[in-house]
């Protein structure tokens, strides 16, 4: 703690009786920050604004929440929160990229975000769409038999039905669209 008070300044720690306090704009604090940023997009009054809320929210982000930080309070409430809320809002962007055309962009994000959240459904589906938007077609189906190996073998059951729904549009060739993903998009 003498350490950070160096770093920070006296002035920005305090010691209560329920231990330290840190005296700090919530402007300064980049998960009040970010929450402020997410908040406001969902409120835009039209997409460009709303991306942009949401790209500047996600600017912030470096990592997990409290890496380094031995605390289990923290890992068992404050970071699955926060991952939850970043998920969200990164999904969210993908969906006005995605509804915007702009699917190249989406593949390589996507690849990397299901490699890190292997078991969230909602990635693979968006990966899936944006690689048949690409004309990736056989590249999607693939994907999908790997996302449906991996969570009968981790969990012992198949994917749900968005993803089910989806692969079976792949397989006939309909129009591939993601059905709760991209509703809600406003122009």
């Amino acid at each position: 703690m003498a350490r950070l008070r160096c770093t920070l300044g006296p002035e920005l720690i305090g010691t209560t009786p329920a231990g330290y306090v840190l005296y700090a704009d919530p402007g300064h604090v980049d998960a009040l920050r970010f929450g402020r940023l997410v908040e406001a997009a969902a409120a835009a009054p039209g997409i460009a604004e709303e991306r942009a809320l949401l790209s500047e929210a996600l600017r912030l982000w470096r990592g997990r929440p409290f890496a380094g930080v031995p605390s289990e309070w923290l890992d068992a409430s404050e970071t699955p929160r926060l991952l939850e809320r970043y998920l969200a809002a990164v999904e969210r962007r993908l969906d006005l990229d995605l509804a915007a055309g702009r699917h190249r962009e989406c593949v390589a994000e996507l690849a990397e975000l299901t490699a890190r959240h292997p078991l969230r459904e909602s990635l693979w589906t968006r990966l899936l769409v944006a690689l048949d938007r690409c004309g990736r077609h056989a590249e999607a189906l693939s994907r999908y038999e790997t996302v449906r190996r991996l969570i009968a073998g981790e969990l012992g059951v198949d994917p749900g039905p968005e993803l089910r729904r989806l692969h079976t549009d792949l397989l006939t060739g309909g129009p591939v669209e993601v059905g709760a993903t991209l509703s809600g998009i406003r122009a």
